[in-house]
């Protein structure tokens, strides 16, 4: 199985393709959670790293000035007030490079405390009344910064990332939409999808189709790397509380799907057909 050492080594100019694909994936793949947001582009940042591609410092400025303009991803829940998200790509944008600086200095100091995240939201345009901004919503995202910005995290890797937050963190917020969330029992889908869809096997069947064409990208790469954890812990340490949590996350989906129950959300099966959930 392919995994996070078993990546081709992009050039260096491919910076900017990176980063302007991170910063729209990085809402995609938090799927409504801002804490989940952070883990994705600390794993993403250091994979940057790990395969050698340079920061370019003129990229900042340019996306900068542009960034306000863009439009939501594709697939994701309609905010009615364009000027919260303008100011939401913004935040973002500032947040994903203060996390790049971070994890290519080794410099934990480079991201955000708490009322500087507040400072940032009001500078960006951004208000409590919004939903982005609200006070559960500001504390939960600097929860997602403070084992990074707190401890010696930007030197570790992708893969010890992903085991003991984006893992956990992704599995947390996949239970949401399978019954038990705070803010959403349910996907709240426009398109007549499956309102209890399971993202977290989309993208890791899309990630073992694209490995198997020789094709994956950094996003495939770090869900292969889900995949095998979740694999290594069924086998080698099913105690494990972010495995206890997974097993409860797959019994809620089969109650869910009670006519297309599944063994688990990581593997590539037989029955399993690529799709794409990017």
């Amino acid at each position: 199985m392919l995994t996070i050492d078993a990546v081709a080594r992009p050039e260096k100019s491919d910076f900017r393709r990176q980063i302007q694909a991170l910063l729209y994936e990085s809402f995609r793949q938090a799927q409504g959670d801002q804490a989940l947001q952070v883990h994705f582009i600390e794993c993403y940042a250091r994979q940057l790293r790990e395969r050698g591609v340079s920061i370019d410092p003129a990229i900042r400025a340019e996306l900068t000035e542009r960034i306000r303009t863009r439009r939501l991803p594709r697939g994701h829940i309609p905010i009615p007030n364009v000027e919260q998200v303008r100011s939401q790509f913004e935040f973002w944008w500032l947040n994903t490079w203060d996390i790049l600086l971070s994890v290519y200095t080794g410099d934990a100091t480079r991201l955000p405390a708490a009322d500087q995240l507040t400072a940032r939201m009001v500078s960006v345009g951004g208000t409590p009344e919004m939903s982005s901004y609200t006070p559960d919503e500001m504390r939960r995202l600097n929860d997602g910064f403070a084992p990074y910005r707190d401890g010696a995290d930007p030197a570790r890797s992708t893969r010890e990332i992903i085991h003991e937050r984006f893992l956990p963190s992704l599995v947390r917020v996949e239970s949401y939409f399978q019954g038990n969330g705070p803010r959403y029992a349910a996907r709240p889908r426009t398109d007549g999808g499956d309102i209890h869809e399971s993202r977290m096997l989309g993208h890791c069947r899309r990630a073992h189709f694209q490995a198997g064409r020789g094709t994956a990208e950094i996003i495939d790469h770090i869900y292969l790397e889900v995949s095998h954890r979740l694999s290594w812990l069924a086998a080698h340490r099913p105690s494990d509380d972010s495995y206890v949590a997974y097993t409860e996350l797959v019994r809620a989906y089969n109650r869910n799907h009670p006519g297309t129950p599944r063994a688990d959300l990581h593997s590539d099966t037989p029955q399993d057909t690529p799709q794409d959930t990017l």
